[in-house]
């Protein structure tokens, strides 16, 4: 199976590296993936340049890549003179050994979810997997006219990782595995950043199992959003700016210029989250007072602006500045209005409160007006459209088990403890250093981005990074029985998420046994499965190949992404969908790639509360032939000679 050939040379990249530098596997680990995330951007961006983006060319990069990793494996093991010694493994607790099966369990039933389940979050639908299809068609991910901007400006790195898995593999089966890996190594990164802030191994685990038993990581786990891979990043940029802290060396400088440079590349957020560790490495070399110490350090950007160039090279061509335009319209844009301390505390305190929520509608209305008496107490108005996202309040929600939306009050709780427990324990630099560095993030996060309803799912990044200390703090504890207690309220009370996803519900009469695939693909909007279905069999009946995507009205939601599968399944050969009459600046998106000009499409899928009788496209008049909310098709009354136009010229 091709789709194994990224993961054969990640696991070859791992081998060699742990061979020729002997080391803790873990530590070998997050290099190899820093790596391996840095070669995959390569491919990526080398083969779309070229419009090489396809099956045969992505199996022969990886093919060529995967020979030297296991050369370098084969020399390196030959190399070994005397093989090292084997080392015992540690001396585990039969609690400890509990722990450790029940991570495998989440990491299992994850894992089944992920495979079984198809991707069907909202973001999904609309624009990062419709994204990867453009990608494909266009073999190119050189931007192209879009109805959703969000597709092009978006950082893609996690989506670059879904479209080599969706080339090689023939479908989206592994679409979310790209999540679901991330999970799996924050937990190594995990338990390798405790033992950095002086964890023993019983800490190191019950900081893995604070990060497994995360309900919104649960949930993200297995699906396509983005949030878990910029964790994996930046929990690996965590970790090599700690080993720098003790001994600056090239391959650490590596690892943190990889690091920033792909979490940054999947996430804007990370810029946020990141800059109190890119600072804390700028003190360190500030404090060496060493020219080589810069130089290496001076690598960290270097290396971040090195992968990032290629999308901030189409982003500023296209929107005049490297980091897109920063709204979704004129009325939701992301930045708040206003930068002022009460400000700040409003996003802090109202951020915080998207993790209180309890089963207790009662109690959770409490918690909603204390917050609310805070915000009279220094002025600020609790739904400040200034710090607010467009057409949104904020209320302190029920338990929720959507990965949008999904609050963790457990590990905010065990967050808040770790920190007053530090007050009683040795304190080292690093302890502090890190803790402010995650409060730094946090403050950054409120004081830049207007709140939303659905923060909660951006703040997994921090969430993740906050589990070595709290693993710290419950390891430190006098009363080892409180502390496994504690520990074991965390694990039972996520199990859960872990069965009952409201997209992909493990157990349960909606269960993803009990439902077909394409079905799942409409689980936030299930009334719209029958009208795609059967506008797809109505194309499918016409041979209809050549498809324009429309929406009168610039209607939302656009769920771009079923629209491809069910329409691949329905028509022979290959479809071609544009995305037509586009009036936004994404329709200037067209010099790289090459388009044939005379291309027209032979029906148009719309998606409209309203659909008119007709639409013209490029000169040519489509008549309205069939429609059932939200989606309707429009063929071609008659033949007329089009101008030579582009691709989604709004004429």
């Amino acid at each position: 199976m091709l789709a194994t050939l990224p993961i054969a040379c990640l696991a070859f990249l791992f081998l060699a590296i742990r061979r020729s530098r002997p080391q803790d596997w873990r530590t070998a680990l997050l290099l190899a993936a820093v790596a391996w995330g840095v070669l995959l951007t390569a491919i990526t961006e080398i083969l779309s340049a070229l419009r090489l983006l396809e099956l045969r060319d992505l199996a022969t990069a990886w093919a060529m890549a995967l020979v030297p990793f296991a050369a370098c494996c084969l020399v390196a093991k030959a190399r070994m003179k005397v093989p090292p010694p084997p080392r015992r493994p540690p001396m585990l607790s039969t609690f400890e050994r509990s722990l450790l099966s029940g991570i495998i369990f989440v990491i299992l039933c994850t894992g089944i979810i992920a495979w079984v389940a198809p991707p069907n979050t909202s973001d999904s639908m609309i624009y990062h997997l419709s994204r990867v299809m453009h990608w494909m068609q266009n073999r190119s991910v050189a931007f192209y006219p879009t109805h959703i901007p969000r597709q092009l400006y978006q950082a893609p790195w996690s989506e670059f990782g879904v479209l080599q898995f969706r080339v090689l593999g023939g479908d989206d089966r592994l679409a979310n595995f790209v999540q679901w890996l991330a999970m799996v190594g924050s937990l190594v990164g995990v338990s390798l950043l405790s033992r950095m802030l002086g964890a023993g191994i019983r800490g190191q685990i019950l900081a893995t199992v604070a990060c497994v038993a995360i309900p919104m990581g649960i949930l993200q786990s297995t699906s396509t959003q983005t949030d878990y891979v910029a964790a994996f990043w930046l929990v690996c940029l965590a970790y090599f700016t700690l080993t720098i802290r003790s001994q600056i060396r090239r391959v650490d400088c590596f690892g943190a210029g990889a690091a920033l440079g792909l979490a940054v590349l999947t996430k804007a957020t990370a810029y946020l989250f990141a800059f109190p560790f890119v600072a804390w490495l700028a003190w360190t070399a500030i404090r060496q007072r060493s020219g080589r110490a810069s130089l290496l350090l001076a690598f960290v950007p270097f290396m971040a602006l090195a992968i990032n160039s290629g999308h901030y090279l189409r982003t500023f061509e296209l929107y005049g500045t490297p980091l897109g335009p920063g709204n979704e319209g004129p009325d939701y844009v992301y930045a708040n209005d206003t930068f002022t301390i009460g400000a700040t505390m409003s996003n802090l305190l109202r951020n915080l409160g998207l993790h209180l929520g309890t089963p207790l509608p009662g109690l959770n209305s409490k918690i909603e007006n204390s917050i609310d008496v805070v915000h009279q107490m220094i002025g600020v108005a609790v739904n400040d459209t200034r710090t607010t996202w467009h057409k949104t309040e904020f209320h302190v929600p029920q338990i929720s088990f959507d990965e949008d939306q999904a609050g963790n009050p457990v590990q905010l709780m065990l967050i808040v403890a770790s920190l007053l427990l530090y007050g009683f324990q040795s304190k080292t630099p690093e302890r502090t250093g890190y803790a402010f560095a995650l409060c730094a993030g946090y403050v950054m996060f409120c004081a830049y981005l207007k709140w939303q309803p659905w923060n909660s799912r951006l703040h997994l990044p921090l969430f993740v990074l906050w589990t070595p200390f709290i693993g710290l703090a419950l390891s430190s504890m006098r009363r080892v029985w409180l502390a496994n207690t504690l520990t074991l309220l965390a694990f039972a009370s996520a199990l859960p998420w872990v069965g009952f996803n409201t997209s992909k519900p493990l157990l349960g009469e909606g269960s993803i046994f009990a439902q077909s695939r394409s079905a799942q693909y409409f689980r936030a909007h299930p009334a719209w499965y029958g009208p795609f279905t059967e506008a797809a069999k109505l194309l499918g009946k016409q041979n209809c190949r050549d498809i324009g995507f429309d929406v009168p009205g610039n209607w939302y939601p656009l769920f771009e992404y079923p629209a491809w599968v069910l329409l691949g399944q329905a028509v022979e050969g290959d479809m071609h969908m544009e995305h037509v009459n586009v009036t936004n600046l994404s329709n200037r998106a067209l010099p790289e790639i090459v388009i044939d000009p005379t291309w027209r499409p032979c029906a148009l899928f719309t998606m409209s509360r309203d659909a008119p009788a007709t639409i013209g496209v490029g000169g040519q008049m489509y008549q309205k032939v069939w429609t059932s909310s939200p989606v309707s098709i429009y063929a071609a009354d008659r033949i007329q000679e089009p101008p030579n136009v582009e691709i989604g010229d709004p004429r």
